[in-house]
């Protein structure tokens, strides 16, 4: 998520760097098409949210890159990772911003949750690395350090006091959103990546089974193989369509002296 979101800056003047970086991704993604991430059921639907930042990662303009994720129990269903429309001028602003657009996007989720029955009671806890960012979040005065950050990201602040969300500490050890902010080395890499739940080996037929019961558990292949297939499985769909109306179009065609063709 990171290295394609990264590649996506250079879209208007690559060079040749991202032309081999993005050829060494797509060699990750076909080496890894048995990958997926696997929703079981039996376990309560609690929605619960990771988030974490860089501090100016781009070396560019200097801005940050935001990742989030959110889970309902088991492994992660929903994912960003976006770079900041600032500067931060500290870890902390950083840390700040990434979390009040986790809140945004809580507060949406949590929407969706109650609009299909799964309503959440509890504040949905969200799980940063940075003490002093839930500080600032829980402190509803405003220090001097803090007068410069926009007012429209203050919007954290509100959703923890109106009791939407909960800021929460944890190790950065246990941050799996870090997958979504920087480059990692690969011990690290394939830890982050067994903590937001991908595993190998998902069959196909179990990715394609769904079931949407009381626990809502469900089953998602995101394997590049199962994509290939739907592609396939719609141009087949298109031939036939066209090949049908072909065959309408045809009898009307020689009625006026017309041959109808269909390209």
């Amino acid at each position: 998520m990171f290295a394609s979101g990264l590649l996506a800056r250079f879209m208007q003047s690559p060079t040749q760097i991202h032309y081999n970086t993005a050829k060494r991704l797509l060699r990750y993604i076909k080496g890894t098409t048995d990958l997926g991430l696997k929703f079981e059921g039996g376990k309560e639907v609690c929605l619960e949210g990771f988030r974490d930042s860089d501090w100016a990662g781009s070396s560019e303009d200097m801005k940050s890159t935001s990742g989030f994720a959110f889970s309902l129990g088991s492994v992660i269903f929903c994912w960003s990772s976006k770079k900041q429309s600032i500067v931060a001028q500290s870890t902390a602003e950083a840390e700040y911003i990434a979390g009040s657009e986790a809140a945004n996007h809580a507060v949406w989720l949590r929407k969706i949750m109650a609009d299909l029955g799964f309503e959440q009671t509890k504040p949905t806890v969200i799980w940063c690395d940075n003490q002093s960012d839930v500080a600032i979040t829980k402190n509803p005065v405003f220090y001097g350090r803090t007068k410069h950050i926009k007012i429209k990201y203050h919007v954290l602040r509100e959703a923890e006091a109106e009791g939407l969300i909960s800021m929460k500490h944890c190790s950065t050890q246990d941050q799996s959103a870090d997958i979504f902010t920087k480059a990692l080395s690969k011990p690290r890499f394939e830890d982050l990546k067994t903590m937001v739940g991908m595993i190998s080996g998902i069959g196909k037929e179990e990715c394609c089974n769904m079931s949407l019961g009381g626990s809502l558990s469900t089953y998602l292949c995101l394997g590049a193989q199962e994509m290939k297939s739907v592609a396939e499985e719609t141009e087949k769909t298109e031939k036939a369509c066209m090949k049908e109306m072909k065959m309408k179009m045809e009898p009307a065609g020689r009625c006026f002296g017309l041959s109808a063709t269909l390209d």
